[in-house]
């Protein structure tokens, strides 16, 4: 009964580590920005960061006065938080993670310790859920299999 933490301890020794990092998800369509967004928060510095934004002061005029005022407002307020507190993110990809999972599976949960069978075993698994067609399977599995030969290749000549 000793170890036992009364609850507002236990919450929070479980959310301590929320402080320590955010996760920021981007999501838009094809040339939206995102890309281009993600890359610039990740620079090394606030000096890189900026080179690629506009100071405050540079925000241009329009005929809406009172509503730019506003917006550089909030812009500088955005700035200069962002200026002191600068820490370059990092870039975790969607599909690297669903590729985690994946062989995370594969590999732990079916006992697929084989590279080719673990190949074969993502191809099948994608096709089941994905294609409709014999005609579909082929055009879906063509670029999987020629990355895993890719890599197999470059392995083989790595290890020779």
């Amino acid at each position: 009964m000793d170890n036992i933490k009364p609850q507002t301890d236990t919450i929070d020794w479980i959310y301590k580590d929320r402080t320590d990092f955010t996760i920021i998800a981007l999501t838009g369509a094809t040339g939206s920005g995102c890309t281009e967004l993600a890359d610039l928060m990740c620079e090394d510095t606030f000096n890189k960061f900026k080179e690629k934004i506009r100071e405050p002061e540079n925000i241009i005029n329009s005929n809406n006065e009172k509503a730019i005022e506003i917006f550089k407002r909030k812009y500088s307020i955005c700035y200069n938080f962002t200026k002191e507190n600068y820490y370059p993110f990092k870039i975790i990809k969607y599909k690297n993670v669903l590729l985690y999972y994946l062989l995370e599976y594969i590999i732990v949960e079916e006992k697929v310790n084989n590279k080719t069978s673990i190949i074969n075993r993502i191809i099948e698994l994608l096709t089941d859920k994905f294609c409709k067609s014999k005609k579909e399977e082929m055009i879906h599995t063509k670029p999987i299999t020629q990355t895993f030969q890719i890599l197999t290749l470059k392995d083989s000549l790595m290890t020779n």
